[in-house]
């Protein structure tokens, strides 16, 4: 598992925890909500997801399930539930992107994106067909908004 790294005095990086590897395997005791995974997983994941519940020619998921856990779940009295992500709504596991210029970000009405506890991100954009994940390993959470600089880029460089 990667190293950790926060603000030892508000400005300068620290090593918050040392990285951990297979001959010292950690207790996983679910502080920030229980993924445990490498980036190449992650990013075959979030594939499976863009190719509605199939990679490399396995049906993982139903491309119903795919879409139902995509599709707002909320009603509109509770949007925008999280006063961090205005312009979105939230299916079954994932925020979703439903109003780009409510949302202050570059984006695709329809994406769906997940964010971890020290700052890793993913985003599946279908009419895109694009996936883009960022892991950084930096707490506190949101403290420099690396993943909206990621995304904008990432969308600018989108010709067509």
């Amino acid at each position: 598992m990667a190293a950790l790294y926060g603000l030892a005095d508000n400005v300068s990086p620290k090593l918050l925890q040392k990285p951990i590897t297979t001959g010292n395997p950690p207790k996983l005791l679910s502080g920030g909500g229980g993924l445990f995974s490498t980036a190449s997983d992650y990013l075959r994941f979030a594939q499976m997801l863009l190719n509605k519940g199939e990679l490399n020619g396995n049906r993982i998921l139903g491309s119903k399930t795919v879409q139902f856990m995509s599709k707002n779940h909320l009603s509109n009295e509770l949007e925008p539930i999280h006063p961090g992500l205005p312009g979105k709504c939230f299916g079954l596991g994932f925020a979703i992107l439903i109003d780009d210029p409510q949302s202050y970000s570059i984006g695709s009405k329809g994406e769906f994106e997940w964010r971890g506890i020290n700052n890793t991100f993913f985003w599946v954009a279908p009419k895109e067909e694009l996936v883009l994940i960022l892991m950084t390993q930096f707490s506190p959470y949101l403290y420099y908004p690396i993943n909206k600089e990621f995304k904008v880029l990432v969308y600018q460089a989108i010709i067509g």
